[in-house]
């Protein structure tokens, strides 16, 4: 199995907890990290609520206009 990259069943199953981090999964989400007072303070968590908006659309986790 090793020459054919075998996976062992336990890191296959902590996979979709990883996607949770990644991206928003609801637009409530969204609503909650912008109202966020960091939101409108701190420049660092503003670019890491944009790239996670980015990559929760580029993914299809989320329909955004």
């Amino acid at each position: 199995n090793d020459s054919e990259g075998y996976v062992p069943q336990a890191q296959l199953q902590g996979g979709a907890g990883e996607i949770r981090g990644n991206y928003f999964e609801s637009m409530a989400e969204v609503e909650e990290a912008i109202n966020d007072p960091r939101y409108s303070k701190d420049p660092v968590y503003r670019a890491k609520v944009a790239q996670k908006l980015t990559a929760s659309r580029e993914a299809g986790v989320l329909e955004i206009k």
